[in-house]
């Protein structure tokens, strides 16, 4: 018997495995079924206690035999419990929704809110929106009588929540939403927890908006579900603890700074140290053209590598829990920036000029030209890090350094 798990369709994108084992549930598993495969699960109940994901939020309800208060005022189930052989259906997505965002500091009280989406999680953000108190709520689908060909009609919005998959792992970069048409925007949720950084709540960021993700969301979901499956009580201050344990397992470790600053020794350091996956966009780049980088330069010019290393980090960003290092002109690229941040923290490997290596790099063969680079960079490394490492020292004390911080 599967005792516990996560029930849905597609669940490669999934944490729920890692954060109920962290919970303490070892038995926790993910069950991927298809629609004729869930009659027959649903109808036989050999299990003990189930998440729902999508697309069966609402396909379960019907093999419920009870229904708690906030299931059967959404609409939707993510929690079964199986009580000596008669299912309960539960809503723990309404508590996880509402502690996100009071987490982010969004409140929702006489605010004009969009929920973009029609499914088991929209109905959910509905239904707490309305219960804090929002003056008005819209939602936006493709097909509704409010959708992404009339969005003036919502231009003064304050609050605006994706629950659509759009933009999700692997589809990334990906948005249908875009901030400038809502001024007077104030607070921006994507449900969306793959990757963690979406492209509209990079552009909430850009513009200064409170934002969040849906991790929180996920997490806190899935200790109300604990809760439930055992009949017990967990301090709510576990619900941090397990997002942040979760967060640095899938960030990506990058690494930036100038060519001969020791991206790719610090790296494959942290890598063996860590069990994380070691990846050199370098490497890479070399790969996909069929040659070494020098040699593209010289063959096909700056453009040309630039639109190779550009599809390289695109691919390399969407990981989870990777120590990347990348090449020392990435960072002229914002799009290059946005696809390495969106899962990644991001570290600026500081080391003085005059203890760079320049063999085999094609833009610095020389001191001139090495300065020129370095004064051209520096701020961009100083914009896009997170934090920064002093690549002055050994690569051992460096090391430490990032180990410390990770």
């Amino acid at each position: 018997m599967n005792k516990y798990g996560l029930l849905g369709k597609t669940l490669s994108h999934s944490y729920s495995a890692k954060i109920h084992q962290l919970l303490g549930n070892i038995e926790y598993r993910q069950r991927a079924v298809d629609e004729t495969e869930l009659d027959k699960l649903l109808t036989d109940r050999e299990f003990l206690g189930y998440n729902v994901t999508i697309p069966y939020k609402q396909a379960v309800i019907p093999y419920c035999d009870s229904l708690s208060e906030s299931a059967g005022k959404i609409g939707s189930v993510n929690t079964l419990i199986n009580k000596n052989g008669r299912l309960h259906g539960d809503n723990t997505d309404y508590f996880g929704f509402l502690y996100m965002a009071n987490k982010a500091g969004i409140s929702f009280k006489g605010k004009k809110v969009a929920i973009f989406g029609s499914g088991g999680t929209s109905l959910t953000a509905r239904t707490v929106v309305a219960d804090e108190g929002a003056a008005v709520v819209t939602v936006v689908s493709r097909s509704g009588k409010i959708n992404y060909k009339n969005l003036e009609k919502l231009s003064d919005y304050e609050i605006i929540i994706n629950t659509t998959p759009v933009g999700m792992y692997p589809n990334n970069g990906r948005r249908s939403i875009d901030l400038n048409r809502f001024p007077k925007c104030e607070g921006v949720i994507d449900a969306i927890y793959n990757p963690l950084y979406t492209e509209i709540l990079f552009q909430a960021k850009e513009k200064g908006i409170l934002h969040t993700n849906g991790l929180s969301m996920l997490v806190a979901q899935a200790v109300k579900s604990h809760e439930l499956f055992f009949e017990t009580k967990l301090d709510e201050k576990v619900i941090d603890a397990v997002t942040a344990e979760i967060e640095n397992d899938v960030t990506n470790i990058v690494l930036i700074g100038m060519p001969g600053s020791g991206k790719t020794t610090l790296a494959k350091g942290a890598s063996q140290l860590t069990g994380r996956k070691f990846i050199d966009t370098d490497r890479m780049t070399e790969l996909m053209a069929g040659m070494r980088i020098p040699q593209i330069f010289a063959e096909q010019g700056e453009a040309a590598f630039r639109e190779l290393e550009a599809a390289v980090i695109r691919e390399a960003g969407k990981g989870r829990g990777a120590v990347i290092a990348t090449g020392g002109g990435c960072m002229k690229s914002y799009e290059n920036y946005k696809a390495l941040k969106q899962n990644g923290r991001i570290f600026y490997l500081e080391r003085d000029i005059v203890k760079l290596e320049q063999c085999g790099r094609p833009l610095s063969k020389d001191i001139n030209a090495l300065e020129k680079l370095y004064n051209e960079r520096k701020s961009l490394y100083e914009t896009y890090c997170d934090e920064r490492i002093d690549s002055n020292q050994t690569i051992e004390k460096a090391l430490c350094q990032l180990l410390e911080k990770i």
